[in-house]
């Protein structure tokens, strides 16, 4: 069980300055939910099996993320150093269930981050012709410039950048209520059966998901005991209602307008392009950069500040915990080499068909490193039950919430999807047996 000096070690000094606030990180995660790309995947897919019910279907997602939300606002109070969910099992549960849950994270964050350099090179190729790979590196490079120059300029950028998407998306709603007269329709008038609802539910919880690239970068925010909770909150709520609101002025407009559109190949690019005109064109041109360049930064952040934290511990070789002008430099530039020498490649196939497996895979990767989160919830709030009977139960809710989801998913889901997830969670448990040998022996020596 976690010991009151495991959570002391937990909120330790960070190794690196708190120079970011609240609204850095609120707009890091927003950009890093990448509301037009979510769209483009979790949504559609939404709109396929609950169709006029899908605003409605979005905000129960919303719900069930918040769960986690509400595991991570408790856990964030208690561990206040860099790493995010390796920290929290590191400490929480056990060193051994840290490596793997950062082992997991990596997965996750990599997969997540590339996923949506390949979802913007879809927009950049289906809706304005250009070749994958000059798509990509339009991308790619601005991405990996800004991570490299470090987290204060990261964040600048996301907060002129994410906060322009945002109030482009809310004027697009407004659009398409406008080209409906204002006449809403109601979400509930064909409500589809209960197994159709499950199944929309489980695609939209990855929508509002920026919020897991908030926790690894703990240890660079001011006041992270109090800011990292809230700007979790936040950014659900805020991410899975724009998206409900996107969603219902959408199925609106095709409602009152051309209700046949919902049978296009991509219907909300096409809604797009043939109600906005020229400046549809430029929003998508815009959206898909921005959504691509914003979601990659924010993973690789993340990324990067796990690796280095494992370093510090080390789990990781190669000095990976190294600082340099206030930057962990060389967890950096591994996680630029990673994502630039995997992200090229993939692009060989349909950059739609990479961007829906890398974002099935690491939706899995996400459920799991938050049952580990709340796993570690439950865990601490033993100790003292009575007085943490709240952060106790919604502990259990969310690891039943998670694990449910997770055991659905990979039943239902692709065979080669499952066989990669495992594979991985496999590698981590060898990578951590020769660890333990390795040290072992050492000591022995």
């Amino acid at each position: 069980m976690a010991s009151s000096k495991d959570v002391n070690e937990g909120q330790s000094k960070s190794q690196l300055k708190r120079e970011i606030s609240f609204f850095d990180i609120f707009f890091m995660s927003m950009g890093g939910q990448a509301p037009f790309l979510s769209l483009l995947s979790y949504g559609t897919a939404v709109f396929t099996v609950t169709l006029l019910f899908s605003p409605i279907t979005v905000i129960i997602g919303t719900i069930v993320v918040l769960f986690n939300g509400i595991a991570i606002y408790y856990l964030s109070s208690k561990f206040t150093m860099e790493g995010g969910y390796y920290t929290y099992a590191f400490y929480g549960l056990s060193k051994r269930l840290g490596l793997e849950t950062g082992w997991m994270y990596l997965f996750y964050s990599i997969l997540y981050g590339m996923g949506y350099i390949a979802g913007g090179t879809f927009v950049l190729k289906y809706a304005l012709g250009l070749p994958p790979f000059e798509a990509l590196f339009i991308i790619l490079i601005p991405a990996l410039i800004l991570l490299v120059l470090g987290i204060r300029p990261s964040t600048k950028y996301a907060i002129a950048a994410a906060s322009l998407e945002v109030a482009i998306l809310v004027a697009i709603s407004l659009f398409f209520l406008n080209l409906a007269k204002f006449s809403f329709y109601d979400p509930f008038v064909k409500i589809p059966p209960a197994s159709n609802i499950v199944a929309g539910v489980l695609f939209a919880i990855g929508l509002p998901t920026g919020y897991g690239s908030i926790t690894p970068i703990s240890g660079e925010v001011k006041d992270a005991k109090k800011a990292i909770g809230r700007t979790t909150l936040a950014v659900i709520i805020t991410g899975g209602l724009l998206i409900a609101l996107v969603v219902y002025s959408l199925l609106d407009a095709a409602v009152h307008v051309n209700f046949g559109i919902l049978s296009q190949y991509e219907p909300i690019i096409d809604l797009v392009r043939n109600y906005l005109g020229l400046g549809g064109e430029v929003f998508l041109l815009f959206a898909a950069i921005n959504d691509g360049i914003l979601a990659s930064l924010a993973f690789m952040t993340a990324a990067s500040r796990t690796l280095f934290t494992m370093a510090s511990h080390g789990f990781i070789p190669g000095n990976l915990d190294k600082i340099s002008d206030n930057k962990p430099l060389r967890a950096v530039l591994t996680t630029a080499g990673i994502f630039a020498l995997l992200s090229t490649p993939l692009l060989v196939e349909n950059p739609y068909l990479i961007f829906l497996s890398l974002g099935t895979l690491a939706g899995l990767g996400n459920l799991f490193v938050h049952a580990s989160a709340d796993f570690s919830l439950i865990k601490i709030s033993l100790k003292r039950l009575i007085k943490r009977l709240r952060q106790f139960t919604v502990g259990i809710v969310a690891t039943i919430i998670s694990v449910s989801v997770l055991v659905y998913s990979i039943v239902t889901g692709a065979p080669d999807i499952a066989y990669i997830f495992f594979g991985w969670i496999i590698a981590g448990f060898l990578y951590s047996e020769i660890l333990n040998m390795t040290k072992e022996e050492e000591e022995e020596e």
